[in-house]
């Protein structure tokens, strides 16, 4: 009982603090929601969908922002969460039989590892093609580095290469302060522990930032109240610099690391260490006249050891080395804009226990793009984009996307766009050669095919009450042909079973997307969105036409209550689906569920104590074919900064 009290304290005491609150000038919560507000009532820009910056209202695809304010108010703990409650997305709590914690797809077809999403942290991508998907949990960020979030719906292989065939996700830290500054923040829940520090220096042209993150999450239990064997420690470590050596010239540096002990949701109970490091240098030069170019280069490393398995221990290495130069420019003034450029990534990916036999996997992907857009007349704006791309993996793959937009009023405006993809193969569905047990072995197939994508969507959105009012309506169909399929064999042992993969599936995915966000002139907000989507597929498997809620509904609220405190909220109802375990080769049928999330939080100046609950209204529910349940949890902490305004 101690050691129960003991556990809640914190918590507690931060629950004490908001309840007990002071006279306050509610200045910083305040100026939080107006600054929020300020940044929609001028046109919203976004980087990701042409690669430079355009107003939301022009971008050839559809975008949507997380920002700042967005974050802090959600009261998530991890990545995956921000995306949970939006338009489009499938996010689930999906453990398979290793490091993966999370399932996060766009526009359908959830599973362990969601080959078609690219994932961009500052423009790098962290998509691996060891299982052609990515760690969410293993994403070299802190949740506090976040400046904002943009996700594009629908392909975009032309500008971001092959496995953006359903979208784009690009994770945009904070840039060092142009001051001296030091944040820190902790807490503590009945499911977590979190601490986060932050320093922040700059002199004239030039300025750095340091970060630390350390967590610690207790894990899920089994539905039957056992241990899950789902724990994780979790140290993050971020350096970003920018140096000016003048007006026209810019250099960014950034660097991280992180460090990882989880239990794997695995029948022998295993253990995973992980690290994984990176480094990229950004280099920019306006050239005059609307023109200016950028050249980075990036590496990462990964690596896994998971013990005990079936060979005693599996040691796993990915690394990349990636580089890219773009050229961006404009005439006309602003009528006519382009952007090119080419790149260049090598990947490789170790494992004497995944690839026995095959050695070291490995690919070479050079790519070359280009994005045009004009517009003839003032409210149309068409826009083109081609790719070329060559890999070892894959062959030779092009993708192209057109679009259409027209703003006719600053009321509303109509978009069309037609686009091409595809997605490179995993190294493990490729080359894989094991036996994960007695009875069962994996084998790769090396004539795996890229799958190929074709999408079309229309779109309308508005802007009402002074951009007060935002609502979007969505309406695509995607056909995917040459869709990887998981073959199972039974044979006389040993092994009695072989799991293999071929490219014998099609699909189709049609779907609506609506979203309506009221701003409440610096009070806050209100949101909602529903998603309707469907899919069908040519072998009838169930693992692909029911793994996608038909319905998704979500409703969100931030709101500024007096006296430095503020509420916000986010609910979701997911239609009832199928979850396929491809690492366990078992499924589960989900029932419908609602989750509400919520956060109460209390600002003084510089300071701010703050409560957050999860899944409040069950004490748990299933999400996937793990085994485990998904708990109700509560989080308590304060944080603070100190330095110059």
């Amino acid at each position: 009982m101690l050691g129960f009290i003991k556990r809640k304290a914190p918590l507690a005491a931060c629950l004490a603090l908001i309840a007990i609150g002071v006279p306050v000038q509610e200045v910083a919560a305040q100026e939080s929601l107006e600054d929020s507000y300020e940044f929609l009532t001028l046109e919203t820009q976004v980087v990701t969908a042409s690669r430079r910056q355009e107003t939301l209202r022009d971008a050839p695809v559809t975008v949507e922002v997380i920002t700042r304010e967005d974050i802090r108010a959600s009261g998530a703990s991890n990545v995956w969460d921000l995306l949970r409650f939006r338009a489009g997305m499938d996010v689930l709590e999906g453990r398979a039989q290793d490091s993966s914690k999370a399932i996060v797809s766009v526009r359908g077809f959830p599973q362990e590892k969601v080959s078609s999403l690219q994932v961009l942290l500052d423009g790098r991508s962290v998509y691996t093609p060891y299982m052609a998907g990515t760690y969410w949990a293993d994403i070299p960020v802190s949740l506090g580095d976040i400046e904002r979030i943009e996700i594009v719906r629908g392909p975009n292989s032309a500008l971001y290469g092959s496995n953006s065939s359903l979208g784009v996700i690009n994770i945009m830290t904070r840039k060092p302060a142009e001051k001296n500054q030091l944040e820190v923040s902790a807490g503590r829940g009945t499911l977590e522990t979190n601490t986060y520090a932050r320093v922040e220096r700059a002199a004239a042209g030039q300025g750095w930032s340091l970060s630390h993150s350390y967590g610690m999450f207790d894990g899920f239990d089994t539905v039957y109240g056992q241990n899950g064997n789902d724990s994780v420690q979790r140290n993050v470590g971020n350096f970003r610099g920018y140096w000016k050596p003048s007006g026209r010239t810019s250099l960014e540096a950034f660097s991280g690391a992180i460090w990882t002990n989880a239990e794997a949701v695995h029948s022998l109970r295993s253990t995973d260490k992980i690290s994984q490091d990176f480094q990229m240098l950004k280099w920019n030069h306006e050239l005059g006249r609307g023109w200016s170019y950028e050249v980075d280069g990036s590496r990462n490393d990964r690596t896994e050891t998971i013990l005990p398995t079936r060979a005693g221990a599996d040691f796993i290495r990915n690394y990349s080395y990636q580089a890219e130069g773009v050229l961006r420019g404009n005439w006309l003034d602003g009528a006519y804009q382009a952007s090119a450029g080419a790149g260049y990534t090598y990947f490789s990916a170790e494992s004497a226990q995944i690839f026995v036999g095959k050695g070291q996997q490995k690919s070479k992907i050079w790519r070359g793009f280009t994005h045009q857009s004009v517009r003839p007349v003032a409210p149309l704006v068409l826009s083109a984009a081609v790719s070329l791309e060559d890999s070892d993996l894959g062959g030779t793959q092009p993708a192209y996307q057109a679009s259409a937009v027209y703003n006719p009023s600053v009321f509303f405006g109509l978009r069309a766009l037609h686009a091409r993809a595809s997605t490179l193969p995993a190294f493990f569905r490729k080359s894989a050669n094991f036996q994960p047990s007695a009875g069962v072995k994996v084998e790769g197939n090396s004539g795996l095919k890229p799958q190929k994508i074709r999408s079309t969507e229309i779109g309308l959105f508005s802007e009402l009450l002074d951009r007060r009012l935002e609502g979007q309506v969505n309406l695509y169909y995607m056909s995917v042909f040459d869709m990887e399929n998981t073959i199972v064999t039974h044979l006389p042992p040993p092994p009695p079973m072989v799991f293999s993969y071929d490219n014998a599936n099609a699909a189709i995915a049609r779907g609506l997307e609506a979203a309506l966000k009221l701003h409440l002139r610096g009070k806050g907000s209100v949101s909602a969105n529903y998603t309707r989507e469907q899919i069908t597929d040519a072998k009838g498997s169930a693992a692909v036409f029911r793994a996608t809620p038909r319905h998704k509904f979500n409703l969100g609220g931030q709101a500024l209550l007096g006296r430095g405190f503020s509420f916000s909220f986010n609910a979701g109802y997911k239609d009832g689906y199928l979850a396929y375990s491809d690492s366990r080769s078992q499924s589960l049928d989900i029932p419908a569920y609602w989750r509400l999330d919520a956060r109460l939080s209390y600002v003084y100046k510089e300071l701010e104590l703050f409560v957050s609950g999860q899944n409040l209204l069950k004490q748990t529910h299933r999400e996937f074919a793990d085994g485990l349940g998904v708990p109700q949890s509560i989080f308590g902490g304060c944080s603070c900064r100190f330095g110059s305004r």
